[in-house]
């Protein structure tokens, strides 16, 4: 785990930064606050970033109209007595915006999961994008991959997900100042038939004006590197940011292994990829939740965490489209340039109602039988052999590639108070 050990450095490195800038933002963040009370996010916003988001919003009204989409379809779904989204979906367009998420693995000899310590997702349909603090140079994706549906099943059980290989000669390119790592991923899963083009990529959007100040950022993540989360309460977007700022600050709850996750807007379209807690600072010191400097050898959770920190969609692609990368990275550059844009049909309610979600809708099914459940379990096989229901595949008995891990217990602090009523501490969050 060295290099989880170097990635843990980097993000108090960040930390400590995003704590600078949220003490320089507390003039902005109090008014921010009482322009909210005035009037709400259109109040709060600037008018021309307002003006952009109502002309996004009307198209995209009339994008789910002729897709058939109602408001019905993002009713959030209550499981169990309370309205408690952390392990499952609140729709299914957050469980399709959520296939192409997945937890980033060190890897043994073999292809064995070791451990997982970061979140990354699918740009286009062989290249990832997390955290320039996960992988600051190629050499360090060696012996690392991407794990996707490694997540809570319905009934409580936990799936085993399937794994892609990491491809530095496929592409790579970091950029610290914006903290963003893209890296090529193989084709072909380590075990099984899976193609990673089976896992529709979440696009990335220039255009700003995705999200107004007060709204709701949502987070899939793999926190503490375990099985896969929604971070869906509780969740805003803090400052409407100037055209200027890189990062989007929020209240949206995270832990150590979210680096990397995509943070969405009501729509699930990506605004934010999420890097960093942000930390209280005083006189140039991270500050304790006992009012002390903390020190290196106390744990995070020692921290006093004020909110969360993302890198801004629109300025990744502007820093792409200004990238130089080496001769062979170019035509993957390109192809990935070629897919920004405003395209409405790829919203996530629209296309999670003809493609399936589930790790069984992405499961090859040539020379596949067909498994039919009649009061138990009949199998039938037509021509080929047993039909294999990743869903259905107990982690003890997943593809030799996977060992199974027991997910460490998410631990939280409930210390929130939504920023839009105060501008005093927020929660126990964490990158």
């Amino acid at each position: 785990m060295a290099h989880a050990d170097n990635v843990r450095q980097r993000q108090l490195d960040r930390a400590h930064a995003a704590g600078e800038r949220w003490r320089e933002l507390t003039d902005r963040r109090a008014e921010t606050v009482r322009l909210l009370k005035m009037g709400g996010p259109q109040q709060a916003d600037s008018p021309a970033r307002v003006e952009r988001y109502l002309t996004r919003e009307a198209a995209k009204r009339m994008a789910y109209a002729r897709a058939g989409v109602t408001e019905a379809f993002f009713a959030e779904r209550r499981i169990g007595p309370t309205l408690d989204l952390d392990d499952y979906p609140p729709n299914e367009a957050a469980r399709f915006a959520g296939t192409p998420v997945g937890r980033i693995v060190e890897l043994d000899d073999r292809g064995t999961v070791r451990d997982g310590f970061a979140t990354g997702f699918l740009i286009a349909p062989d290249l990832m994008i997390t955290n320039h603090h996960v992988f600051a140079a190629a050499e360090e994706c060696r012996g690392c991959g991407i794990q996707f549906g490694y997540e809570k099943a319905a009934d409580g059980s936990l799936r085993a997900g399937v794994v892609f290989k990491l491809d530095t000669n496929r592409f790579f390119y970091a950029t610290e100042k914006h903290d963003f790592a893209i890296v090529g991923v193989a084709s072909t899963a380590i075990a099984g038939s899976y193609n990673i083009r089976q896992f529709k990529p979440l696009p990335l959007i220039p255009t700003t004006g995705k999200i107004l100040v007060g709204q709701a950022i949502s987070i899939i993540q793999y926190p503490d590197g375990g099985p896969k989360k929604y971070g869906v309460r509780d969740n805003e977007l803090l400052i409407a940011p100037s055209d200027a700022d890189l990062f989007l600050q929020y209240t949206t709850d995270t832990l150590p292994g979210s680096s990397g996750s995509p943070a969405f807007n009501k729509d699930w379209e990506v605004v934010a990829l999420h890097h960093s807690g942000v930390p209280e600072i005083k006189d140039g010191q991270i500050m304790t939740i006992r009012g002390i400097p903390w020190a290196k050898g106390m744990p995070d959770s020692d921290i006093h965490w004020v909110a969360n920190e993302g890198v801004r969609v629109s300025s990744i692609c502007a820093q792409l489209a200004a990238a130089n990368v080496r001769a062979d990275y170019q035509p993957a550059l390109a192809d990935l340039l070629r897919t920004f844009g405003d395209d409405f049909t790829k919203l996530a309610a629209i296309q999670s109602q003809t493609e399936g979600t589930r790790m069984d809708a992405v499961a090859p099914r040539n020379d596949r039988g067909v498994a039919i459940v009649v009061n138990g379990t009949a199998n039938f096989y037509f021509g080929g052999e047993p039909a294999i229901e990743p869903d259905m595949i107990p982690v003890s008995l997943a593809s030799p590639c996977l060992r199974q891990r027991s997910p460490r217990p998410v631990q939280r602090k409930s210390l929130k108070t939504r920023i839009g009523r105060s501008c005093s501490s927020i929660t126990t969050i964490r990158s």
